[in-house]
């Protein structure tokens, strides 16, 4: 009987948070499936409520709520679980609750992979248990994710088991998993290294090396680390799923930082505003010869006047 283990989405708009505050999210607590009608959001939403309070805790992602949503219905689970919860922070820095489930069904062992497709081929006997470099290579499109870690084997088995779970943190590689329906997906060692330290700078490299092969790559920034000075040294900034390679330009492209391109900006719309106004006339100022004229011949005019012409 398949055992899958799935990671719940939604936890901080839930109970999950006073639950665990009471103990109730221990390990081998038990936990209803329920196929959500009327859901705005997901046709094929899939809820998860705690069986002893019948509280909301979540729902199974979207990318794989269709496939339990039929086992709901054909009444297939058998038994579901939690395997772990935790409080941890999101990528936005909020506090949520972590909380990873194991659902048992009827169906072949071949359907055990934890989102009913088929398992990823992880090549395990030539993933060491030692620090090094990998890559997760999708044999579809030809894209690879390059990353590294000192227990090589056990991260490519976290990475497919996210993948799996929909939870995976790379949006572009959690689409293109899901839709492949995790066909295609191998996993190899691209370099085996002698300390932990050395990780970073041999990731670095290596991505930097698929780079200039014009490999398309699902990493987002050039060092893996995720600094804003690699994201956006050689790149451009565009919308977090597209992948580093995508977005490459040529240094040509950058002559103009960003202070020159506002300055010249700033200085056409200057010269614009000046040519574009009207021009002002100004107020001519009084001329005091003048003036005495008139005084002097309005003396005259009244002197001949009083005389009578």
């Amino acid at each position: 009987m398949p055992i899958a283990r799935v990671v719940l989405k939604g936890t901080r708009h839930y109970c999950a948070s006073s639950a665990s505050r009471r103990g109730d999210l221990r390990a081998g607590a038990r936990l209803v499936l329920i196929a959500e009608i009327g859901n705005p959001y997901d046709a094929n939403a899939v809820e998860v409520r705690l069986a002893l309070t019948d509280e909301k805790l979540g729902y199974l992602s979207r990318q794989i709520a269709p496939r339990y949503r039929q086992r709901v219905q054909a009444g297939s689970i058998t038994d579901t679980k939690i395997v772990s919860a935790e409080m941890i922070r999101d990528r936005d820095g909020q506090q949520q609750m972590r909380i990873e489930i194991s659902v048992a069904y009827q169906g072949s062992e071949t359907d055990a992979h934890a989102s009913g497709y088929p398992a990823p081929r992880l090549n395990a006997d030539q993933l060491p248990n030692g620090p090094g470099v990998y890559a997760l290579i999708n044999d579809v499109v030809q894209r690879s994710y390059i990353g590294s870690s000192k227990n090589v084997k056990a991260r490519v088995a976290q990475h497919f088991r996210d993948l799996a779970s929909g939870s995976h943190a790379n949006a572009l590689l959690q689409k293109d998993y899901t839709m492949q329906l995790g066909e295609g997906f191998t996993a190899t060692v691209i370099q085996r290294l002698q300390r932990p330290e050395q990780c970073e700078i041999a990731e670095s490299r290596a991505i930097a090396a698929s780079l200039r092969q014009k490999q398309k790559l699902y990493n987002m920034t050039e060092d893996g680390q995720g600094s804003a000075r690699a994201r956006f040294g050689t790149t451009i900034e565009v919308d977090a799923s597209e992948a580093i390679s995508d977005r490459t330009i040529r240094p040509s492209q950058q002559i103009k930082t960003g202070h020159d391109a506002a300055a010249t900006a700033g200085a056409s719309r200057g010269s614009s505003m000046i040519s574009s106004k009207p021009p002002v006339a100004l107020n001519p100022q009084p001329n005091p010869n003048i003036r005495w004229w008139w005084i002097v011949g309005g003396i005259a005019l009244l002197i001949f006047l009083l005389r009578g012409g």
